[in-house]
């Protein structure tokens, strides 16, 4: 590999070792823990490239993202909507990717079998949705208690409407009564890689299935890695054309991102194998590639102090500077007029002539940065 990385922690699995490292905000790894959750996952002897294309499974309903490309930078739920707010062109330099609905067993034959110029697919969806839209619902939930069974006689614990999740892996307890964990699966091929960004949830990651490479940057790298702005639809993701190893990102690359200077020589690398566990604290960036040709991964997500500060955040009004708006004598306001003028001006200077498609791909491709001359609020 071409970037000198750092070690990652590692430790034998405990709950108070997990709670330890949440506390102090620093990743943990914890080679094979899932052999030691007091809970057996039946899914490690279960999930495999020819049981799952199988009843239970395969007529589990998914949406699945296609893509030209192996990185992946749109997987929320809510990309669709964005897309369709932004009116972004499917062959925009790939970067909407298409939504292909289908069965899990359809997904994973495409996987295993996809040819060299077929697009790369990706599946991330919770648990919670494969309870609910799958057809047999006794499919949806052994698919399910397959990540949530109890030792004693394999009793369920799951019910009709709610996941319930094992207090081991929930790493914030306490903030269960605010918001419920989330349990996903997130599936892909060899090369499916999703771009660097950051979770507010603390992420506990579980290997099932193949293998995967995690480079891990704490929150301080987060200029270094430009990351898109909050009204943008990759909001929380890296602009930054990350190669395949890793390695320094070139020249003419980093003469447009001059911050990014050294940042892929400072990743944290791991090699996460089947039973493998990873804790991702909150705000720690994280580019995930698949490794093999079929990889199953599971992960719980838990509210997390730095999500309840943002909901706070983000509960109030848009954050103006509030002297822009201090009108002078005449009642007008020359701080909100000044920056207005900046922006417009620096879309003048763009010389933006073929209409509005070409004006929302500038903002698009400038991840809505504020404009140059306009004062703009410290960044949080």
């Amino acid at each position: 590999m071409a970037c000198d990385a750092a070690a990652t922690d590692t430790a034998s699995w405990s709950a108070a070792r997990l709670a330890t490292a949440a506390e102090s905000r620093t990743p943990l790894h914890f080679p094979g823990g899932a052999r030691d959750f007091r809970r057996r996952w039946p899914a490690f002897e279960a999930w495999s490239a020819t049981t799952l294309v199988n009843p239970p499974y395969a007529d589990v309903p998914v949406n699945v993202e296609l893509s030209e490309l192996h990185t992946f930078t749109s997987y929320e739920p809510d990309a669709d909507a964005a897309r369709h707010l932004l009116r972004l062109d499917e062959n925009r330099a790939n970067a909407a990717s298409r939504r292909w609905t289908t069965t899990f067993g359809t997904f994973v034959r495409y996987t295993l079998g996809r040819s060299e110029r077929a697009p790369y697919a990706y599946l991330s969806v919770p648990l919670a949705r494969i309870l609910r839209d799958t057809p047999d619902r006794s499919h949806g939930k052994q698919f399910v208690n397959d990540v949530m069974r109890v030792d004693d006689g394999g009793t369920s614990i799951i019910d009709d409407d709610t996941i319930q999740v094992d207090d081991e892996l929930v790493v914030n307890g306490a903030a269960r009564a605010r918001e419920a964990p989330m349990v996903s699966l997130w599936a892909g091929g060899a090369n499916v890689t999703t771009q660097a960004h950051y979770d507010l949830h603390a992420n506990l990651f579980v290997q099932v299935a193949g293998r995967k490479r995690v480079a891990l940057w704490p929150p301080e790298a987060a200029p270094s890695l430009y990351l898109y702005g909050a009204l943008h639809p990759r909001f929380r993701k890296s602009r930054l054309p990350i190669a395949d190893d890793l390695s320094e990102l070139p020249n003419a690359t980093l003469a447009a991102f001059p911050r990014a200077a050294g940042v892929m020589a400072k990743a944290r690398i791991v090699i996460l194998e089947p039973h493998d566990v990873l804790f991702i604290p909150p705000l720690w960036l994280h580019h995930v590639t698949a490794l093999d040709e079929l990889t199953l991964s599971v992960n719980v997500f838990s509210h997390s102090d730095e999500q309840g500060v943002f909901d706070e955040l983000f509960a109030l009004a848009v954050p103006f500077e509030a002297s822009w708006m201090e009108a002078d004598a005449s009642g007008r306001r020359p701080l909100l007029l000044a920056a207005t003028r900046a922006w417009l001006r620096r879309l003048a200077e763009a010389e933006l002539d073929g209409g509005r498609a070409e004006l929302r791909d500038a903002l698009l491709d400038a991840g809505y940065q504020p404009a140059d001359g306009a004062p703009a609020p410290a960044p949080l």
